[in-house]
């Protein structure tokens, strides 16, 4: 999986980035994006929001912790004075609040919840990838599955790629959730970041395009009606995270939404 990342830890790398969202090949330019953070919900925070933006396989991690709102509310004045038109691409609150730029996350409940709770952030334009997961499989399962399954499954990697992913995971659980202790999600707010760390914030994010290509492509063969929920149930699982009542922890985080096989 050759891949480049970066860090955005600055005013100005986030306006780099502005103008790298905004210039992108292909527009609207789709985001795949992953949250850390500890206690990662509404009633926690976020440490580093990974971003990656096709078709580059670069990954951006951006340092939430040291930022904060002003990860989200540094703009680009260029972008909009250049072209009015493109006034959602002037910061990164505008950019997660557009419905005409495509957001991809996997399991976006927590994240959204996260976002919402700490920095007032509205997710619009989100498509759940665990969602269309869901709905690809034939039948009517009950429960969903998680991320590491889906890699292991269905990304398509080769044998030493699988490998190489599956290390890098287990190291890094290793270091943040050791069995048999407390966990330290506290590491993803370092100065520094562990490598190894570093390394497993890079690699999911970075496959979650291959996941949405498998998966749209096996839900066309299996229903049209349950093509169309998904963006929906997408919506509605946004709107119920951003709710004071939301509970991102639970049982009933494994159950899929029965409302997308009626």
């Amino acid at each position: 999986m050759p891949a480049s990342h970066s860090w955005v830890k600055s005013d100005s790398e986030i306006q780099d980035l502005l103008r790298t969202i905004s210039d992108n090949s292909t527009q609207p330019p789709p985001l795949f994006l992953d949250l850390e953070g500890v206690n990662l919900s509404r009633a926690g925070t976020i440490s580093i929001m990974q971003m990656l933006i096709p078709p580059k396989a670069h990954v951006f991690l951006i340092d939430i912790h040291r930022l904060e709102a002003r990860a989200f509310s540094t703009s680009h004045p260029e972008i909009l004075a250049h072209d009015p038109s493109r006034s959602h691409f002037t910061s990164l609150k505008t950019i997660l609040e557009s419905p005409n730029i495509p957001k991809f996350f996997f399991d976006v409940r927590n994240d959204s919840g996260a976002l919402h709770a700490n920095f007032d952030i509205h997710l619009r334009g989100t498509l759940d990838i665990q969602l269309l997961e869901f709905l690809s499989r034939s039948g009517y399962p009950r429960n969903l599955s998680g991320l590491a399954n889906c890699i292991k499954r269905d990304a398509r990697l080769a044998t030493h790629e699988l490998h190489q992913w599956d290390q890098v995971k287990k190291a890094g659980k290793a270091l943040f959730d050791p069995e048999g202790g407390p966990p330290r999600h506290e590491l993803f707010n370092a100065e520094s970041l562990d490598p190894i760390l570093e390394a497993y914030c890079v690699q999911d994010v970075l496959l979650l395009p291959k996941l949405l290509q498998v998966y749209a492509e096996r839900l066309r063969t299996v229903s049209d009606v349950r093509a169309r929920h998904v963006q929906r149930e997408s919506l509605n699982r946004v709107a119920e995270s951003q709710k004071v009542t939301s509970r991102g922890k639970g049982d009933h985080m494994a159950l899929g939404p029965s409302s997308l096989l009626l």
